[in-house]
C-alpha cells in the first residue's frame, strides 16, 4: 500500500470493500454492481473511500435502516440464484 493510498483511505477490491461492510463478498459484488454503494472501477478494480461508505451506511440508518438494505441485498442475491437454478434445472 503506497502512501497515497493511505492518505485517500481507499479500499481496493471487491473483498475489501466486504470485509469493511460486514458483507460476503457475493453481497458486495452485486451490491457494487447495482450501484448500491459509493464505489467505481478503476483499471478494472472496484475502489471505494472508507469515508464515502461511512456517510452512505449512515445516511441508511436514518433513512431505511441497514437491516433493510442487507435483506435486499440477500434477497436480490436469492433471487438470481432460484431464476438460474430454473433456468438450468
Amino acid at each position: 500500500m503506497t502512501s497515497d493510498e493511505t492518505q485517500l483511505d481507499l479500499l481496493w477490491g471487491v473483498l475489501a470493500i466486504a470485509r469493511y461492510c460486514n458483507l460476503t463478498k457475493r453481497q458486495a459484488f452485486h451490491a457494487l454492481e447495482k450501484h448500491r454503494l459509493p464505489a467505481g472501477k478503476i483499471g478494472g478494480r472496484w475502489v471505494a473511500s472508507k469515508a464515502a461508505l461511512v456517510a452512505h451506511f449512515a445516511k441508511l440508518t436514518q433513512t431505511e435502516g441497514i437491516a433493510r438494505y442487507q435483506g435486499e441485498v440477500a434477497s436480490d442475491h436469492e433471487h438470481q440464484t432460484s431464476v438460474k437454478v430454473a433456468r438450468h434445472g
